[in-house]
């Protein structure tokens, strides 16, 4: 799908985009910290954000094009613009000793979808007409001391049991107790409220550790 396009991670603390047409530089992204570890990114696989782990503790996404810009396409064709993005949303993933968040990935829409299902939550139906972009809705990061969590979108979350009409199951799992507060960065560029297709950043999440 991203056959046109290159993302790569430097140790400078950016990410860069190339074009595979030319080899130009389409797009760089900044906002993480990572001068040491070797830390991927990698795109939704709607190919609309980018998300990485950082050498600070946080998760790190952006979309893929400037929001309200002339842009470009991952899936190839003309109007390619070298621009640098700097609106990026962040939240903490681990306090651990050395706060590093070696991985972080997006789960694909089958596998949240599978996870929708098999929770019960969505006994009332089973659709998926959501605002929220589903293959940017649920994270995986890991981090140095080799803990992996998952996150789920709260706003996704509430919406989707919003459309399955299960208020009950909203009700009950309003303040969950392994509900954690996250929020956009407002510091070095960040973008409250980029995350997700339409406004609401990556609200309050749902966490599991392992």
């Amino acid at each position: 799908m991203f056959q046109d396009q290159l993302l790569v991670s430097t140790n400078d603390s950016r990410l860069r985009l190339f074009s595979m047409d030319d080899f130009s530089q389409v797009m760089k992204y900044k906002g993480l910290v990572n001068y040491s570890m070797q830390i991927s990114a990698s795109f939704s696989e709607s190919g609309e954000f980018i998300i990485s782990g950082s050498e600070n503790g946080s998760v790190y996404i952006w979309n893929t094009t400037i929001p309200n810009s002339t842009g470009f396409s991952l899936l190839g064709g003309g109007g390619a613009k070298k621009d640098k993005n700097k609106s990026y949303e962040s939240f903490e993933s681990t306090k651990a000793s050395l706060p590093i968040v070696t991985e972080a990935l997006f789960v694909p829409t089958k596998s949240v979808k599978h996870c929708f299902n098999s929770s019960g939550v969505l006994a009332g139906g089973t659709s998926y007409d959501t605002q929220y972009d589903l293959s940017a809705s649920m994270v995986v990061a890991s981090d140095y001391d080799g803990s992996i969590r998952v996150y789920l979108k709260k706003a996704t979350f509430d919406e989707m049991v919003e459309v399955n009409r299960k208020e009950d199951v909203k009700e009950e799992f309003a303040e969950p107790a392994n509900m954690n507060q996250f929020g956009s960065s407002n510091g070095g560029g960040a973008n409250p409220g980029m995350f997700g297709s339409v406004g609401g950043g990556f609200d309050p999440t749902m966490t599991t550790d392992f």
